[in-house]
């Protein structure tokens, strides 16, 4: 399964970094990323983050109230918010609800590893569709607690295609699923997984 899924993953940048030469967006991908590491190291705090991973806008304001809520309660504890995407990045890399905004490394083993080094996380929290193997198998093996929040499944996922069967053990990690609505518990529950509830969509939560 990883070496399929390490294949994915480097076609996919090889993709981003073709797309690139004429593609705003693509470049902004790859542009960001290049002194990520080093953008890493102004992490610090002696103090362990929570660390919240997003895709873009959309799913950072699902995130967003349960930032809120963990700064209401808990403002000592710094907050690590990484985005997948550009729009998002550049749309929040200024927010001051969170102490840290980065983009994050592509999911190798190695960057893995490398990122939750720089950052120790004492807990982490996924939303939606970010299921990323090695930050989840990383993740697993230092123990640290992480979740995945307003979460959907469906059908029409890799993980309930036959080529995507191997795919499943990724959702061995996390330690919880907070999910969208009980059509994705109910899919969630085929894959053999009890370990979820289902608590709505936390971005219609916070506009009500």
């Amino acid at each position: 399964m990883k070496t399929l899924y390490n294949i994915i993953v480097q076609l996919y940048a090889l993709a981003i970094r073709t797309a690139a030469f004429q593609n705003a967006k693509a470049k902004q991908w790859i542009e960001g990323r290049k002194n990520i590491w080093q953008h890493l190291t102004k992490i610090t705090t002696a103090i362990r983050p929570l660390w919240f991973h997003v895709s873009s806008s959309g799913e950072f304001e699902q995130a967003r109230p349960i930032i809120e809520l963990f700064k209401k309660h808990f403002p000592e504890i710094p907050v690590v918010l990484t985005f997948f995407s550009p729009s998002g990045y550049e749309r929040f890399k200024h927010f001051d609800g969170v102490d840290f905004v980065a983009y994050l490394p592509l999911d190798t083993r190695s960057n893995a590893y490398r990122f939750l080094q720089s950052v120790r996380p004492r807990l982490a929290f996924f939303v939606k569709y970010e299921f990323w193997y090695h930050y989840f198998e990383q993740l697993h093996i230092a123990r640290v607690p992480f979740f995945l929040i307003s979460a959907v499944f469906h059908p029409g996922q890799p993980f309930f295609k036959f080529y995507g069967r191997s795919y499943r053990s990724v959702l061995s990690f996390p330690d919880y699923f907070f999910l969208q609505d009980e059509v994705s518990a109910l899919w969630l529950q085929r894959l053999g997984h009890t370990n979820g509830a289902v608590v709505g969509d936390t971005r219609i939560d916070r506009v009500a």
